[in-house]
């Protein structure tokens, strides 16, 4: 589980990195995630909101655009569901911004307090 979390620290890394800084970063890690950079991605929970916002918007608009009532009424109340998940993202930022903040604190050395 460990490795895979790595692994998914690295691809976000490279994401935001330049093409010839990431080819020159993965040539000189070699393919293992032992070397891989320890870090945390302070700006999950925005990333959480926006990708499950965009994937609503994006079963709502097929929806509308699929001729077939039964698909269109499936991809509807799949977006209705995922639209439950967000107001459950929404209650629980509190919670997301206090565990990114002791992230930051355990990334810089300090104690986490609680």
């Amino acid at each position: 589980m460990a490795r895979e979390i790595d692994g998914l620290r690295q691809i976000a890394e490279a994401a935001r990195e330049s093409p010839s800084s990431r080819a020159a970063e993965v040539a000189r890690r070699g393919n293992s995630t032992e070397s891989a950079r320890h870090g945390f991605n302070r700006y999950l929970y925005e990333n959480l909101l926006c990708h499950v916002e965009s994937q609503i918007e994006s079963w709502n608009r097929r929806a509308v655009r699929d001729p077939n009532p039964e698909a269109a009424h499936a991809l509807w109340l799949k977006a209705e569901g995922l639209g439950y998940a967000l107001r459950l993202l929404y209650a629980f930022e509190p919670e997301f911004r206090e565990l990114i903040e002791c992230a930051k604190r355990a990334a810089t050395g300090g104690v986490i307090q609680r």
